[in-house]
């Protein structure tokens, strides 16, 4: 007997690349960011309903993928199976590798699906998730990032820099790091002096070597600094990650560019970061949570770069939350936010989120409670396809 469909039939799948330049050029452990970039996705229903998501990693490439392989797997098919769709998109992965492009594609698509299902059922995203624990989240600003001009001048402007967005209402601060161990001790040490009560992290993207990450986690102890992100390479330093742990005090975090659950590690690791555009979306995201709760660690969104859609996805996820170890008075669930703010944040084509005083308001409308125009993309939209 055939099965019958219940939901909206997917009937197309649009994605919108989007392009803007940065204020002033960014440098960070890999090299210096001179452009914001994003690739949005649109799954429409024959009814009309829609829903968006973001993918993160290099949109040409993920474009591809989509349009490729992802898109006829999922296209008329029921768009309220947000699991079923995933393991097609899954499938259909399969012969070129899980990994990389093709799961930054899935993960916008899977996100966009999420969105969608808030809007036919009425809902928001968070609800679907299983209910909220929290309404208002406070922010966590990344920034401090390397910027051009004599060494000499870094730790005066990053110091100015970092009180500017404690002053903004942050409730923590994400510091760069990965230039050179001692430039980055030095920078370590200054920021603790001048601003004695503030929580201060540290992100290396990878860049250290272990006996590196030792020397410069051994200062963020003298700091007292409340985590050590990715500070290890995420090729081949597994077996490192305990050694590093078992030599510093700081919380180690990684994960921050793991696509997932089969990429989760907790040995070694206070902590674990997921990026809901790249991860494999918002439904392996939870399945991550999971495996990470099992261990008791808890779970950080990756949000940097992200648009409005990003953002809104990383909230509702950690309104959903429960925060390990699962005591009366949790943890804080802090939301990772990039500074300066991607111009791509502040196109008019995004309406609905609220982001005010360094917090941010779970929305109650449907979906991820983010209204996109794709008329207010302008002159950032490098380009749009379609499959249908």
């Amino acid at each position: 007997m055939r099965r019958r469909s219940h939901g909206p039939k997917l009937v197309a799948v649009t994605t919108y690349r989007l392009q803007a330049a940065l204020p002033e050029p960014l440098g960070w452990t890999h090299g210096v960011k001179t452009t914001a970039e994003a690739l949005l996705v649109r799954v429409e229903t024959e009814g009309g309903s829609d829903g968006w998501g973001e993918c993160a990693g290099p949109p040409g490439v993920v474009e591809a993928a989509i349009h490729e392989v992802l898109a006829p797997a999922i296209l008329g098919q029921d768009g309220l199976q947000t699991d079923v769709l995933w393991h097609r998109g899954w499938n259909a992965l399969g012969p070129w590798g899980r990994r990389g492009a093709g799961v930054g594609g899935l993960s916008g698509v899977d996100m966009a699906l999420w969105d969608l299902k808030g809007h036919v059922r009425r809902c928001p995203a968070s609800e679907l998730f299983g209910g909220r624990f929290r309404e208002r989240i406070s922010c966590a600003a990344t920034g401090l990032y390397f910027r051009e001009g004599p060494e000499t001048e870094r730790i005066p402007s990053a110091t100015a820099e970092a009180r500017r967005l404690l002053e903004s209402g942050n409730r923590a601060i994400t510091i760069q790091l990965g230039r050179s161990v001692s430039a980055d001790i030095a920078l370590i040490r200054r920021l603790r002096e001048a601003l004695p009560d503030a929580t201060l992290l540290a992100e290396a993207h990878g860049g250290f070597d272990l006996p590196e990450a030792i020397a410069v986690g051994r200062a963020l102890d003298d700091a007292s600094f409340a985590g050590f992100n990715d500070p290890l390479s995420p090729d081949g330093s597994e077996a490192e990650y305990p050694t590093l742990a078992g030599a510093i005090r700081t919380p180690v975090l990684s994960g921050g560019t793991a696509q997932t659950r089969f990429d989760v590690a907790s040995a070694g690791r206070a902590g674990w970061q997921v990026n809901l555009a790249w991860c494999g979306g918002p439904t392996e995201a939870m399945r991550i949570r999971a495996v990470c709760h099992a261990a008791g660690l808890n779970v950080a969104p990756r949000t940097i770069g992200a648009t409005p859609l990003g953002l809104a996805a990383a909230i509702h996820f950690l309104a959903s939350d429960a925060r390990q170890p699962g005591r009366a008075e949790s943890p804080a669930a802090l939301l990772e936010r990039e500074w300066p703010h991607s111009p791509l944040e502040r196109l008019p084509a995004f309406s609905g989120l609220h982001l005010e005083d360094g917090v941010a308001q779970v929305p109650w409308t449907f979906g991820w409670g983010v209204v996109v125009d794709p008329e207010g993309f302008g002159d950032a939209l490098a380009s749009e396809t379609r499959s249908e």
